[in-house]
C-alpha cells in the first residue's frame, strides 16, 4: 500500500467529487504541466507519472495526521475503527482538532506528499499560516526518519508573496513558490457601497 491509497479513504470534501462528476476522466489526475511544475520546484522528489499521481482539494489537517499515522503503523482502515496514536514528541491537541482547518491541494505520488496553499486574489493571511505550519510540523514530527514519506510544501500564487515571507518567518526555507495561471483580464469585487442610496457596489478587484 502507499501513502495516497490511505489519503484516498479520507476525502470526502464535495467539491472534490463535484469536480470528478463535472469532468470526468480529465480530473482523475494532476496534469503533466502541474506535474513537471512540481518536478521543476522540488529537485529532491522522485520523477512523477501523472497518470499514477492523485490529489485533493481542500484537504483537511485532521485526516493528513490520521491518514499518515495510519500508513505509519501498518495499519488497515476497517468498519470497526481505529484508535489514532500519538509518539513522544507528537502533539494530539495541534495534530486533530475537530476543525476544518485544510490545505488547499494536496498531490501524492510514490512517497511524495506535496502540500500547496494557493492565493489568486485575497491577501494571505500570516496568523492562518502560522496555525498550519504549527500543525505541518506535528505531521513532519509524526514521520520522523521514515523514508516512506516526504512532505513537500509549496505557496502557489500570482506573484511572488513577499510580504507574508516576511511577517511569517517560519516560512524561510520552507515553502518553495510556485506560479498560479489565472487567466488575464479585469477581475471585479462586490462590497460596500460609499454613498447612502445603496448599500452594496461592485468594484475594480485586480488585474491579471
Amino acid at each position: 500500500m502507499i501513502i495516497q491509497d490511505v489519503l484516498a479513504r479520507f476525502n470526502r470534501k464535495e467539491r472534490y467529487w463535484v469536480v470528478q462528476t463535472a469532468l470526468g476522466e480529465a480530473a482523475k489526475h494532476p496534469s503533466r504541466a502541474f506535474c513537471k511544475a512540481l518536478e521543476k520546484a522540488f529537485k529532491g522528489a522522485d520523477p512523477i507519472v501523472p497518470s499514477a499521481a492523485w490529489w485533493a482539494m481542500d484537504y483537511h489537517i485532521d485526516w493528513l495526521y490520521a491518514a499518515l499515522d495510519i500508513f505509519l503503523t501498518g495499519r488497515a482502515l476497517t468498519k470497526d475503527g481505529i484508535d489514532l496514536t500519538f509518539p513522544v514528541g507528537v502533539s494530539s491537541d495541534k495534530c486533530v482538532m475537530a476543525q476544518q482547518e485544510d490545505i488547499d491541494l494536496v498531490v501524492a505520488h510514490g512517497r511524495d506528499v506535496f502540500l500547496i496553499e494557493a492565493k489568486a486574489f485575497a491577501a494571505w493571511d500570516t496568523r492562518q499560516m502560522r496555525s498550519k505550519l504549527d500543525r505541518i510540523d506535528q505531521l513532519a514530527a509524526r514521520i520522523g526518519v521514515s523514508s516512506n514519506v516526504r512532505l513537500h510544501l509549496a505557496l502557489l500564487s500570482h506573484g511572488k508573496p513577499t510580504r507574508l515571507r516576511k511577517n511569517v518567518a517560519a516560512l524561510e526555507g520552507r515553502f518553495t513558490n510556485m506560479d498560479l495561471i489565472v487567466a488575464p483580464g479585469d477581475y471585479f469585487a462586490v462590497g460596500r457601497s460609499r454613498t447612502p442610496s445603496s448599500g452594496w457596489r461592485v468594484e475594480w478587484s485586480k488585474t491579471m
